[in-house]
Order: structure tokens, then sequence, then C-alpha cells
């Protein structure tokens, strides 16, 4: 079975969560379920004006309901994404590469200033943003830090 199969069938799979609606998970890796702390998540809130349209060239394009989310399951690693700006169909597509770590959530947004597409490390209780995970290029992708040790915050930019 192709992977863009077995992300249109995982979309079946609900589970509810505290947010007041459904949240909709998508196993975008191959085999059984993995433990959640091996695994990182990428989430896309159905109120955020953000639809993703393709994760690791697979395309997904699947809008959710503004009291919905969606969660797709991943590993950890390097990961390209695109996503569009509902609120503004004038802003052309985004595209985001980061690195995701085990047990982590991510969430992509447009940074309000400059309007660039981000990808950020979120709070995975409260949703807060906890520091842009963005990969600007080629060769810079950031270390991953050791489990027990705190990661190095940076200031986080505006975002809409």
């Amino acid at each position: 079975m192709c992977r863009s199969s077995r992300v249109a069938g995982a979309c079946l799979a609900l589970l509810l969560s505290g947010c007041g609606g459904p949240t909709f998970i998508v196993q975008q890796y191959p085999g059984p379920v993995r433990p959640s702390d091996s695994i990182a998540v990428l989430r896309v809130n159905g109120d955020g004006g953000i639809v993703l349209v393709s994760l690791d060239g697979e395309p997904i394009r699947t809008r959710v309901a503004d009291d919905a989310r969606l969660h797709v399951e991943m590993l950890p690693g390097r990961h390209r994404l695109s996503f569009a700006d509902l609120a503004d169909a004038s802003r052309p597509l985004g595209r985001a590469a980061f690195v995701a770590g085990a047990g982590k959530t991510y969430r992509p947004l447009f940074a309000s200033r400059g309007g660039g597409a981000r990808v950020f490390e979120v709070d995975a209780a409260s949703d807060e943003p906890l520091q842009d995970a963005t990969v600007e290029g080629p060769g810079q992708e950031p270390a991953l830090p050791d489990p027990g040790q705190e990661p190095a915050r940076q200031p986080l930019p505006a975002v809409r």
C-alpha cells in the first residue's frame, strides 16, 4: 500500500481531545503504531487559518473544521512541508523545512512581520510556541539536544 493511501486511511481515526472538537490523527510512517515518545507530531489547528498542503512531498490538502485539529505523527528527522494561509489567498504558498525531535509537537505558522513560513515547536498541552524549529537551508540543521538536557530558547518572532 502506498503512503498516500495510508495517510488517507488514517484520517478516519479520531481521538476526542480537550480542545472541544475532534483531533484527526494521521500516521505518516510505515508499520505499526509507535510509542508517543518515539515520534514527533505536526499539529494543524482548524481555527488557525492554515491548511497543510504537503508533507515530505506527499499531498495532504485536508482542511479541518474550526473546532478540530490535525495531528500528523512522523518519525524524528528532517521534514519539508508546504501550507497555505486561508485568511490571505494572495499570500504565496508557505514552504519550510524543520528537524523534528522525538516526543515533540510542531506547528506551521506565518510570521506576521515579513510573512515567512515557519515551523515552531509548541507545548503539547497549551499549544504555546516554544521555539522556532525552521531550518533555513542545507547544512544548517540544528543539533537535537540530549533527552535530559533543556534546549536553549530563542526569542520568538511575532506570529499570526
